[in-house]
């Protein structure tokens, strides 16, 4: 079976509802084209799944739900793929897709003359691939040219320098997009010929080439360049010799005193803390780290500095526990800092993945409310107290802290409500339901409850009470086979609002499609012959306002 990874793509609580699903049935026949898979999952509706696989990996997916169009993954792609995980025949239909068009299977079916033409033609058509060619067959030649690599990186920035000698923001993407295909281009032939230092003198000439250009990156381009040319740069850095690591290393030390650029400073960052891993370097990174920790603790408790603060902390920490220092240390500086929010989360962490599950829970709910953590989570202290009660099987707590998700945070998001129903039967359900609703009741997105309850009498209500016209538009169809009269007085209440304001012909185009929806409902054509009536008599000098009344009556009514 092929081997796709695509768990990784999504959180934990995705994965357990996309398993459940799956396990339940709800998912369709899986129908494969090419590299492409297609089903449908039966959810709240009936959602269609689409899902285009690479060679043994998930490319692209898309769900027709909601949650998907937000936040492009879901619980129905997740099914889907359990799906397909489960299936023999589909994993092997498309094992053979990829055997018949891998390049190895092409040119061994091709003839010899035919491959030897196309690379001719290849080559003199392309001057990049000429050059990787050439460093395949001769990779001593790619060192020679790396100098000539730095020149054509100050002849694509003197081709971007306004008048003033700067770079303007409307170039800057198309700019640093050179950049990176030039470094990225030449740092993969010396990676192939093992030229890693080489790498690393091609990446400090570019960050200290670019670092010398005024620009502006309002659109925050640069982060993209960075992040490109730092992968290659740490591709390099775990083969090279020492002498050439110290180098390196002293060179982002200075680096880092000088830059003022965020993304730049941030990448280096990341370099210096997840690379140089050696004893002879941790002493030096455990000096700037705890200047971090200090600089961000002399700003004090802020808002925005607490979750800055945490993370060096943490960094710190983890140095220090490199350093095989003594546990007691440590938990004196956890302590030092307990008031952070960020190193109570981790710490967290850090029990769980220790199984120390009860020390877990209780720094969990000590934390939930407490008003000295400045940047607290509440919500995402809960999730994780929840899970935790669910992994050891406290299901009593489990509940508690699911009801209190859904009283205290709930924000229109479904999910834990439907899980915390799944944990009662009917008749016990209708009395938790009812404690939830009096808790909700003035709170914003109950309606969504009401909906999934089928409780159309307090929907009916809700969407009489709202003002405007987009909560009626919205449950329009869920009410009006219900309720017609009172659908067709809300209708008629709103749009006459709508009515007594000046607008272009957009605005009142918008009125008829209004018009259009109350005909449908029992003696709407008559409302809206009243309705019209009273407008056109009320604003006769407003065109088109009648010109659209108008040409709707003579074309959408009843004669």
């Amino acid at each position: 079976m092929m081997e796709y990874r695509w768990q990784i793509l999504f959180p934990d609580h995705i994965l357990e509802r996309g398993l459940d699903y799956f396990d339940k049935g709800h998912v369709g026949k899986l129908t494969m084209e090419e590299n492409s898979l297609y089903a449908t999952v039966r959810g709240t509706k009936v959602y269609g799944v689409g899902i285009e696989f690479g060679e043994n990996i998930v490319k692209e997916v898309h769900c027709s739900c909601p949650y998907a169009e937000e936040r492009h993954i879901c619980k129905h792609i997740a099914a889907v793929l359990y799906a397909f995980e489960g299936d023999e025949k589909a994993q092997e239909k498309m094992k053979q897709y990829w055997i018949q068009n891998s390049p190895e299977r092409l040119v061994m079916d091709a003839e010899e003359k035919v491959v030897r033409e196309f690379i001719i033609r290849a080559l003199h058509e392309d001057e990049r691939l000429l050059r990787r060619f050439k460093a395949y067959l001769k990779p001593e030649s790619v060192k020679k040219e790396a100098a000539r690599t730095r020149s054509r990186f100050e002849k694509h920035i003197k081709a971007y320098l306004s008048d003033r000698g700067t770079i303007r923001y409307y170039v800057m993407e198309e700019f640093l997009d050179g950049l990176s295909d030039l470094f990225t281009e030449e740092a993969k032939l010396l990676i192939q010929g093992r030229y890693y230092a080489e790498v690393l003198q091609l990446f400090r000439h570019l960050i200290d080439t670019v670092g010398a250009v005024e620009m502006d990156d309002s659109g925050g381009s640069m982060g993209l360049l960075l992040e490109d040319c730092a992968e290659l740069c740490m591709q390099s850095l775990s083969d090279v010799t020492v002498s050439a690591k110290k180098t390196m290393f002293s060179w982002i030390i200075r680096k880092l005193n000088e830059v003022s650029d965020e993304y730049m400073k941030e990448m280096l960052e990341h370099l210096l803390l997840n690379e140089f891993r050696e004893p002879e370097f941790l002493p030096l990174k455990l000096h700037y780290v705890e200047e971090r920790v200090h600089k961000h603790e002399r700003k004090g408790r802020q808002r925005y500095n607490d979750p800055v603060l945490g993370y060096w902390v943490l960094q710190y920490v983890e140095i220090l526990r490199q350093m095989d220092t003594e546990d007691e240390r440590l938990k004196k500086i956890i302590k030092d800092y307990w008031y952070v929010y960020e190193v109570r989360k981790q710490w967290v962490h850090r029990c769980i993945e220790s199984e120390k599950y009860e020390e877990a829970i209780s720094i969990l709910k000590d934390s939930i409310g407490l008003e000295s953590l400045v940047y607290r989570s509440d919500f995402e202290m809960k999730v994780m107290l929840k899970d935790l009660y669910l992994w050891t099987e406290n299901m009593r707590g489990y509940a508690e802290v699911l009801t209190d998700l859904v009283i205290q945070d709930f924000w229109g998001d479904l999910d834990y409500y439907r899980e915390l129903k799944s944990l009662f039967g009917e008749k016990k359900w209708q009395k938790k339901r009812d404690e939830i609703l009096k808790h909700l009741s003035q709170m914003r997105y109950v309606d969504r409850i009401y909906k999934e309850e089928g409780l159309y009498d307090r929907l009916l209500d809700f969407v009489m009470n709202s003002s405007g016209i987009e909560e009626l538009e919205r449950y329009d169809e869920d009410l009006r086979e219900r309720y017609p009269k009172e659908i067709l007085e809300k209708y008629t209440h709103e749009v006459n609002l709508l009515a007594m304001k000046r607008g272009g012909r957009s605005h009142y185009e918008y009125l008829i499609t209004i018009l259009d929806k109350m005909k449908e409902l029992p003696d709407g054509e008559l409302w809206i012959r009243k309705l019209t009536d009273s407008w056109k008599a009320a604003f006769p000098g407003r065109k088109v306002m009648l010109a659209e009344i108008n040409h709707y009556i003579e074309n959408q009514l009843k004669k």
